[in-house]
């Protein structure tokens, strides 16, 4: 099991990193640009990034995905983690977007539900790639 939540892990994190640069890098980013709030020279230029972290990040929301699933959960199948990622991302989401916007001036309200939604939808993802994973490691042992 530690290799299948190690790989699963991984996979959800390059599932969570190729979807950023997707969703918030080339199909939202305009968007975001123009819901902002009013604290400016926030973001940072692509060439200001450090990639290693956050590829890093994303990775730990793909093992965070697996230890859950894996140790905590009972996922069955691809499917399933598709619907326990949207929940859990959702819920990530919530917590942390709602916090920030009535703590800061990054984004407009607009913007909050926005990214929530984007959140849950690349969980969603990552869950049923790890949960695709983590299900067919278990069918394997059975068989």
């Amino acid at each position: 099991m530690t290799k299948k939540l190690l790989l699963s892990g991984l996979a959800g994190g390059v599932v969570f990193f190729l979807l950023g640069w997707v969703f918030y890098g080339m199909l939202f980013g305009e968007f975001f640009a123009n819901n902002a709030g009013s604290a400016t020279g926030v973001y940072k230029s692509d060439e200001e990034m450090n990639l290693l972290l956050l590829f890093l990040g994303n990775l730990a929301s793909g093992y965070l995905l697996a230890f859950i699933f894996g140790c905590w959960g009972t996922v069955k199948s691809a499917l399933d983690g598709t619907s326990k990622g949207f929940i859990i991302g959702i819920l990530i989401g919530l917590g942390f977007d709602f916090v920030m916007y009535s703590t800061s001036n990054l984004m407009n309200f607009t913007a909050v539900i926005v990214d929530i939604i984007i959140y849950g939808v690349m969980t969603a993802v990552a869950g049923a790639v790890v949960g695709g994973i983590l299900s067919n490691s278990k069918k394997s042992k059975q068989a």
